[in-house]
C-alpha cells in the first residue's frame, strides 16, 4: 500500500482468531491487537524484537486472542499508549483475570508478578465515533463492529484519506448487540479485512436460534444435561437467546467460572454498549435485562451431581477451565448433550468401527471400562446411596452404547478438607497476612521518616537503624518480649551491657505485657467465630491427575454460534461502503487467497490486494535488440544513471522478420514498461546513496538497509524483502530510475 499507509503482519507460528498487524503511517507504527493463546504465553511470536519499535496499540475486542499479550508489555520494555473502548478495558481485564486464575488453580502455572492486570489501567478508553489525534493530522477512532460488546472497527484518518481496519465484523443484529455501524463511514480510501471470515458458516440468526433451542429442549426432555463450553463474549448471546425464548426461559442454568458473576455485573453497568433491543427492554420493564434469575454462578465444583439443566464453562478448547472438573461426569451419560460452539474445541471422533461397550466385545476391554467407571464413582465418598444407584444406571446405559468421541485432558477433583486442615490453613494464611501488614507498616513508617528527615540517607538499613528506637514504640511486632531481669540473664556476656532504652510496654500484675494478653484474647475470639463445620463447605483441596483420554458417551452436536459475518454477507457490507481498495490480511495464506479471489470475481472493490508476509517485486529486463522509429524516441524518458544514460517508455513490440519493431499506437493502454539501456548493480547502488539510503553490493546482490535485496534473475530484475514502508520506498525510487515494478 503506497497511499501513506503500510500494513505488516507480525510473524506468529500459530494463527489466532484475531490477527496481529502493524500499521505504519509516517513515523508512527500502530500495533493492531496483541493476542495470545489461552496459556497467555508469547511463545507463538517468532520475533518479539520486531514489536519494540511500535508507538501505539489499538485493540479490537476483549478476547484473549486480541489482548492476551498485554500483560507482558512491561517485561518487553514496551511503554506506549493503548487505546480501546470502555468495555474492552473493563471486560478484557476480567477475561485476563479468569485465565490467570485457571492457569494457577488447574494448571499450576503461576506468575511472580503481584498484579498482572495492572496494564489495563493504562488503556485509554474511547467511545464509538470518538477520535484521538496520534500525531499531526493523523487521527484514529473506534466504530461498532457488531461482533462483541465494545468490539471495534478502527478508522484511521490522515488528511482527507480514511482507512478502516476490520478484524471481526458482524453485519446482523443479535440478541444483545447491533450489527456493524456504517453510518459514520463515507467511502474510505481502503479497507483492511481479516481473512478468517472465509471459514464462517452461512446461517441466519433465526435458523441458528431454532436449532439451539430444539436440541436443548429435546435433551432435557430425555432427562439429560446440556454442557456448553464457550467464551465470555459468546456466552452473553447464548444466554440471552435462551432467556428470550418461551421454551427455554424457565430452564435453570449454571455458569462455572472464577469471575463469571463479576463479568455479568460489569455488563449490567454498560448497557449503552449493548444492542437496541436490550435498551428497549430496559426502558419498558425498568429492569436490567441481564438480571437473569435462572442463571447461577459457581466458582467451585465439589458436588457429584449438578442440579441445573444447562451447564456453562468458560473454555474455548474443551480441556481447560472447569471442563476437566465437570466433563468426565457429563461424558458418562449417553443422554447428556455437549454443544460444540467453536471449531477450536478438541473433541476427536472415535477412529474405526470397533465398539468398546457393546455385547460381543472383548472381556478385557469390558473389564477395563467397568473398572474406570467404578473408580470414577468411588472417588467421592460423600455420594448417597441414591446417587450411587443413579451412577450405576448410567454405567449400564454406557455399556449398551459406544463412545463417539474422545478428548485428552487432566481430570481435576475437588476434595473437602478436614477440620484440622482448615484450622491449619487458616492460621497459616493469617500469619502470612499479619507478616505482610507488619512489613507494609514498617515500609510506610520508614518512608515517612525519610521524608521528615533533613539528612539524606543512601542505605535503607542505615535509615532503619537510625530510627529503630522510635519504630519500636510504633510497631507491634511478633517478637518475644523480655523484661529487664530476663535481659540481664539471657544477654550476659554479650556486646550489649544494658537493655534497649525503648519505651516500656504496659504490663499486667504478673509482669506480662498487656499486648500479648490482647493478642491471645483476639485469637481465642477468632477461633470461636471460626466454625469448621461451616467453613468446611467452602474449603477444598484441588487434585490434578495425569493427562488421559476421556471417552465421551454423551451426544456431541456442532452448532457454530459465530458472531462474525460469513464471506457472502461480508461482501455485501463492503460493497455498500464503497471503498476504492480492499486489502486482505491474515496468517493463513490459503484463506487470504480465497477471500482475495472472491472479492475480485464479485467486483467488491475497484482494487483487491493481498497482504503478504514476504513479497517479490519484479520488472522486465529487456536485452533483445529493438528497432525504434525516430518518432518514438521523443517518448523515451531518459535519466542519468551513474556514468550511463537509461530510459524507459510504454509501447507494444510487433514481431518482424529480423528485428522486432516498437509500435507506440495505443500505448496508454499498455501496462508493461520497456527499459532502454543497460544497468549495473554498482550503478543502481548510487541511486540509493544519493537518497542517503544505506546500500552495498554483496554476492551479486544489492542489499538495501540490510533487509531488502535487488538482483538480476535472467530476464528479470528482482526486488525482494519483507513488506514494509522501506520496501515501498525502495520500489518507488527504483521504478523512477529503471522501470515500473509489478507484483509477482
Amino acid at each position: 500500500m503506497e497511499d501513506g499507509i503500510t500494513a505488516v503482519h507480525v510473524p506468529r507460528s500459530i494463527p489466532l482468531e484475531s490477527c496481529c498487524t502493524i500499521v505504519e503511517i509516517d513515523n508512527l507504527r500502530i500495533l493492531v491487537n496483541f493476542g495470545t493463546e489461552y496459556d497467555l504465553s508469547l511463545d507463538i511470536y517468532s520475533d518479539l524484537e520486531y514489536l519494540k519499535s511500535i508507538t501505539h496499540i489499538i485493540l479490537c475486542s476483549s478476547d484473549i486472542s486480541s489482548l492476551g499479550g498485554l500483560i507482558h508489555l512491561e517485561s518487553l520494555g514496551i511503554d506506549v499508549p493503548i487505546y480501546g473502548t470502555v468495555p474492552i478495558k473493563i471486560l478484557g481485564r476480567i477475561e485476563i483475570l479468569e485465565r490467570i486464575k485457571v492457569l494457577e488453580k488447574f494448571h499450576s502455572i503461576g506468575s511472580s508478578e503481584a498484579k498482572q492486570d495492572k496494564v489495563f489501567d493504562k488503556i485509554i478508553p474511547l467511545k464509538y465515533t470518538q477520535t484521538v489525534e496520534l500525531s499531526d493530522g493523523i487521527f484514529v477512532g473506534p466504530l461498532n463492529s457488531g461482533s462483541s460488546v465494545g468490539g471495534s472497527v478502527w478508522k484511521i484518518r490522515k488528511n482527507e484519506q480514511e482507512w478502516l481496519i476490520c478484524d471481526k465484523v458482524n453485519h446482523r443484529k443479535e440478541a444483545h448487540l447491533d450489527g456493524l455501524d456504517t453510518s459514520n463511514i463515507s467511502k474510505p480510501l481502503g479497507i483492511v479485512v481479516n481473512s478468517t471470515h472465509v471459514i464462517k458458516e452461512q446461517n441466519t440468526r433465526r435458523m441458528r436460534d431454532k436449532e439451539l433451542v430444539d436440541c436443548i429442549v429435546k435433551c432435557i426432555n430425555n432427562k439429560g444435561k446440556v454442557f456448553i463450553p464457550t467464551g465470555y463474549s459468546q456466552l452473553l448471546e447464548i444466554v440471552m437467546t435462551l432467556y428470550n425464548h418461551k421454551d427455554t426461559q424457565e430452564l435453570t442454568m449454571a455458569l462455572y467460572s472464577f469471575y463469571g458473576s463479576k463479568y455479568f455485573d460489569m455488563v449490567k453497568t454498560i448497557l449503552e454498549w449493548t444492542g437496541s433491543s436490550i435498551l428497549q427492554k430496559f426502558n419498558q420493564e425498568k429492569e436490567n435485562p441481564f438480571n437473569l434469575l435462572n442463571l447461577k454462578f459457581y466458582n467451585e465444583c465439589a458436588d457429584c451431581e449438578i442440579p441445573e439443566d444447562i451447564i456453562f464453562v468458560i473454555d474455548r478448547h474443551g480441556n481447560s477451565g472447569f471442563s476437566p472438573v465437570i466433563l468426565p461426569g457429563i461424558a458418562k451419560n449417553p443422554q447428556n448433550l455437549i454443544l460444540k460452539m467453536s471449531d477450536s474445541l478438541q473433541y476427536k471422533e472415535r477412529a474405526g468401527g470397533s465398539t468398546r461397550a457393546e455385547e460381543g466385545g472383548s472381556t478385557e476391554v469390558k473389564n477395563s471400562n467397568d473398572a474406570s467407571l467404578s473408580d470414577a464413582i468411588s472417588d467421592d465418598k460423600s455420594i448417597s446411596k441414591e446417587a450411587s444407584s443413579d451412577c450405576n444406571q448410567v454405567s449400564k446405559k454406557a455399556r449398551q452404547c459406544q463412545y463417539s468421541h474422545t478428548i485428552m485432558l487432566s481430570p481435576i477433583k475437588y476434595a473437602r478438607l478436614s477440620t484440622t486442615e482448615i484450622e491449619t490453613e487458616y492460621k497459616k494464611s493469617k500469619k502470612e497476612q499479619d507478616e505482610q501488614e507488619a512489613q507494609k507498616k514498617i515500609d510506610s513508617l520508614v518512608k515517612q521518616k525519610i521524608e521528615d528527615s533533613s539528612e539524606e540517607e543512601e542505605d535503607r538499613k542505615q535509615i532503619f537503624n537510625r530510627f529503630w528506637h522510635e519504630l519500636q514504640d510504633e510497631i507491634e511486632t511478633m517478637e518475644e518480649k523480655i523484661t529487664y531481669l530476663d535481659f540481664d540473664i539471657k544477654c550476659t556476656g554479650s556486646e550489649l551491657l544494658f537493655p534497649n532504652p525503648a519505651k516500656r510496654k504496659p504490663t499486667d500484675e504478673y509482669g506480662e505485657p498487656v499486648s500479648i494478653q490482647k493478642d491471645k484474647e483476639e485469637e481465642k475470639e477468632v477461633e470461636v467465630i471460626m466454625k469448621p463445620e461451616v467453613i468446611q463447605k467452602k474449603a477444598f483441596r484441588i487434585s490434578i491427575r495425569k493427562k488421559q483420554t476421556i471417552e465421551i458417551y454423551a451426544q456431541i452436536k456442532t452448532l457454530l454460534f459465530t458472531s462474525e459475518s460469513d464471506i457472502f454477507n461480508l461482501k455485501i457490507v463492503l460493497s455498500g461502503i464503497g471503498s476504492e481498495k480492499i486489502v486482505v490480511y491474515g496468517e493463513d495464506p490459503i484463506l487470504r487467497k480465497v477471500l482475495k479471489e472472491y472479492f475480485t470475481c464479485t467486483k467488491t472493490s475497484m482494487q483487491v490486494l493481498e497482504l503478504f508476509d514476504r513479497q517479490k517485486l519484479e520488472g522486465i529486463r529487456h536485452t533483445v535488440p529493438l528497432k525504434i522509429r525516430n518518432d518514438a524516441l521523443s517518448h523515451i524518458q531518459v535519466q542519468k544513471l551513474g556514468n550511463t544514460l537509461i530510459g524507459y517508455f510504454k509501447a507494444k513490440v510487433q514481431p518482424a522478420e529480423k528485428i522486432p519493431i516498437l509500435e507506440i499506437d495505443g500505448m496508454e493502454n499498455i501496462g508493461e514498461s520497456i527499459c532502454v539501456g543497460t544497468a549495473k548493480l554498482s550503478e543502481l547502488r548510487q541511486i540509493f546513496i544519493d537518497e542517503k539510503i544505506k546500500a552495498d553490493v554483496v554476492d551479486n546482490k544489492l542489499i538495501i538497509s540490510d533487509e531488502i535485496s535487488i538482483y538480476f534473475d535472467k530476464q528479470k530484475l528482482i526486488l525482494e524483502g519483507d513488506i514494509s514502508k522501506e520496501l515501498y520506498q525502495v520500489k518507488k525510487i527504483l521504478s523512477q530510475s529503471i522501470a515500473c515494478l509489478h507484483s509477482e
